[in-house]
């Protein structure tokens, strides 16, 4: 058998709910990282992450905004509070701090996450009562 792109997407997807009843057992979550392949074989980076105690995944993002977010003028309680920018709802989840350009990670309601600029997001969630 000759592994081919649409294979893997399938495999992920089935791996994702092979995996589900791990995560909730041991309270974490596991994913596939890019998987690479050739013929006869492919590889992927398991990534697992421990839930902390209000079962909130502790991702290294997570971890990097709470510990650096007041170098770029952002504050610690933004940390999970969402904001509307360009007609969407996005919710702050992490920071990239060696990131220069858009060092701060928001996920979309469908979950996918993207990086902001850290003046597009301190305009969206500063009121005008907090300027």
């Amino acid at each position: 058998m000759t592994i081919q792109k649409a294979m893997l997407q399938t495999f992920r997807v089935d791996f994702a709910e092979a995996v589900a009843a791990l995560e909730t057992q041991y309270r974490c979550k596991i994913a596939l990282g890019n998987i690479t392949y050739d013929a006869q074989s492919f590889r992927s980076k398991l990534e697992v992450v421990m839930q902390n105690e209000d079962g909130v995944v502790e991702t290294k993002e997570r971890i990097d905004y709470k510990s650096h977010c007041h170098l770029i003028d952002l504050k610690p309680e933004w940390l999970d509070r969402s904001f509307i920018a360009n007609g969407k709802t996005w919710t702050v989840v992490g920071l990239k701090p060696r990131a220069t350009k858009r060092p701060v990670v928001v996920q979309a309601a469908d979950g996918k996450e993207y990086v902001f600029r850290t003046v597009d997001v301190i305009r969206a969630i500063v009121t005008p009562e907090e300027a």
